[in-house]
């Protein structure tokens, strides 16, 4: 026998019938992983004594690629162990090839001795360089489980892990081992492994997420709905978190926001699919840390279900937060309204906001202080098609005029300041008049406007380039005070502007367009601009919901490696695990 054989020695034949002979060393090692126990097979259950079911096959088959390059796919069957005095041989194995139909019969003729090598001598027949080998030995048992959980544990990819192998494994010019797993077979393992895991028990998602309600994430899935579709999750440790950082904290503020490809689309009885699934995020930025807070999932994108969820946050003992930064999502604001400022919708929250400045208002100032982030305000000026298209100083005029606004606390200065920009914005003539050489009124507010933006910068392209800016919402005139002092405003400064006529520049900040655009966005006035800061006495002059967005990118990149979306119980359950390693982080440091 040739220990040393390989399959050099068989490419030098060309017949199929050649018989080849080999020994298989087994070491010590791997021979106490394998050793004989006594099995119970079929229906009448005998027992006979056998290598260890689950683990000998793919030893075998690793040390028989090691020693013989063979590149057959042997099925095994069992391996038997005959522990009679009287018996020819220790133990038997019969392994074939599917492919070529090669035969491989492998006997252990003495019981071997304690903490020694095990040589089995080996009988190969019928093999044939022929045949192209494609199969690969059958993936099964602990050692699936095992590359299963090197795969998840270690975060690698089904062909990052196929090549570090090859590396160990092939040399240059071998074939193929069939101890080398396909990557489709690889991903299998590895998703039957996270299922079992994450105790997904069958293939409705739905089930599945109302079952880990009532088990393994008790009081951390809160509630579901059916159709449309939601779910609302977080952990004990996420509303402890929040409160601790909203008792210590007065600036301790949420950001709000909603992503979309997380999650596949849910198939409905009738076979059609759900509408998109959104992932409704909190974050809390705080003196302790900024962590993710309450999650929620919805088919459904509208206010009321967004109201509940925040209602719910309530219900579940968290206080409402004193300060809450999101984007121009009207179901969003509306929500924030009704949950935590305790008004009616948006529109019954500015209306106090405006009757506060005015001096009219007698009752309590509403509990949350309502701001849009500062990015996405000016992303949103940025798109306007009136501007897009006009010289790059141009622009940079009304979103730095805008973003000068947007910090301003005095809401006085902030009307005179409107005014002269709507007047600017109106005129079709700057400089002097032709007739007395006197200052137009439209060159005096221009200069006015220049000195008070004068070293203002607003980085137009880093936050044009952001694609998460469908929140359009303003164009939307909401009725009441604020609408009307809009309007006001906007004909005074139609009245100046026209006044401002026979100069001797022609102003390139003319822009009807642009002046409507502002006056609409008026109507908002008290939740983009900082008017409302005195009265509410929190916030700092420029707010930001970036931290909610760094959130969802994590997640998406780092957390699921972008694998999403992903079936709907996956997502969900894996973001739980997620959550609860972020906060252990957060809580430590």
């Amino acid at each position: 026998n040739d220990s040393s054989f390989n399959m050099t020695d068989l490419n030098n034949t060309s017949t199929s019938e050649t018989i080849k002979h080999f020994q298989l060393i087994i070491s010590n090692e791997k021979w106490v992983q394998i050793k004989p126990t006594r099995q119970t097979y079929g229906q009448d259950k005998r027992k006979y004594m056998s290598l260890q079911s689950g683990k000998w096959t793919h030893i075998f088959a690793d040390k028989i690629w090691q020693q013989t390059k063979l590149p057959c796919a042997f099925t095994f069957k069992r391996a038997k162990v005959f522990i009679n005095s009287d018996a020819k041989c220790f133990a038997k194995f019969k392994g074939t090839c599917n492919e070529c139909g090669a035969q491989l019969v492998g006997i252990l003729y003495n019981k071997p001795a304690k903490k020694s090598d095990v040589v089995f001598d080996c009988t190969l027949s019928g093999f044939s360089t022929e045949i192209i080998h494609k199969k690969k030995i059958q993936l099964k048992g602990l050692l699936r489980e095992k590359i299963a959980s090197e795969l998840i544990d270690g975060n690698k990819t089904a062909n990052a892990w196929r090549n570090k192998e090859a590396n160990k494994l092939m040399a240059f010019g071998d074939n193929v081992p069939p101890i080398l797993y396909d990557a489709t077979v690889l991903r299998k393992a590895k998703q039957t492994e996270l299922d079992k895991r994450l105790q997904l028990s069958n293939n409705d998602p739905i089930r599945n997420i109302q079952i880990a309600k009532y088990t393994q994430f008790h009081k951390i899935i809160h509630n579901i709905g059916l159709d449309p579709y939601y779910c609302m999750y977080w952990t004990q440790e996420q509303l402890l978190m929040y409160k601790k950082a909203h008792k210590q904290d007065d600036n301790c503020f949420l950001t709000i926001d909603a992503t979309g490809s997380i999650a596949k689309k849910i198939c409905l009885p009738n076979n059609e699919l759900s509408p998109h699934l959104f992932l409704y995020e909190s974050v809390c930025v705080s003196d302790l840390g900024n962590f993710p807070s309450f999650q929620m999932i919805s088919a459904k994108q509208d206010a009321s279900i967004i109201s509940y969820f925040l209602s719910e946050i309530l219900r579940a003992g968290a206080p409402a937060p004193r300060i809450v930064v999101t984007d121009f999502s009207k179901a969003i604001l509306i929500a924030i309204a009704r949950a935590f400022a305790n008004c009616a919708d948006l529109s019954n929250y500015m209306q106090v906001c405006y009757d506060i400045v005015n001096n009219n208002y007698f009752g309590n100032i509403p509990p949350c202080y309502i701001r849009l982030d500062v990015n996405h305000f000016i992303a949103m000026i940025a798109k306007w098609d009136c501007l897009r298209k006009k010289a790059l100083k141009i622009r940079q005029f009304f979103i730095r005029c805008l973003g000068q606004l947007y910090q301003m606390n005095n809401f006085i200065e902030a009307c005179d300041f409107i005014k002269s920009i709507l007047i600017v914005a109106l005129s079709e003539e700057i400089g002097s008049n032709e007739q007395n050489g006197m200052p137009l009124q439209s060159e005096i507010h221009l200069r006015n406007i220049n000195s008070i933006i004068k070293g203002t910068t607003i980085d137009e392209k880093d936050n044009y380039e952001k694609d998460n800016y469908s929140c359009d919402d303003y164009d939307e005139i909401i009725p009441g005070g604020w609408t009307t002092w809009a309007d006001n405003i906007f004909l005074e400064a139609q009245e100046v502007a026209h006044k401002s006529s026979n100069g001797t520049v022609v102003n390139a900040y003319y822009n009807i367009e642009v002046a409507k655009k502002i006056k609409n966005l008026l109507t908002y006035l008290p939740i983009w601009s900082g008017i409302m800061r005195p009265y509410f006495k929190r916030g700092s002059k420029i707010v930001t919901s970036s931290y909610v967005e760094a959130e969802f990118a994590e997640l998406k990149t780092r957390a699921f490696n972008n694998q999403l979306p992903m079936r709907i119980d996956k997502f969900i359950f894996r973001h739980i695990e997620y959550l609860n390693g972020k906060l252990k982080l957060t809580s430590g440091e």
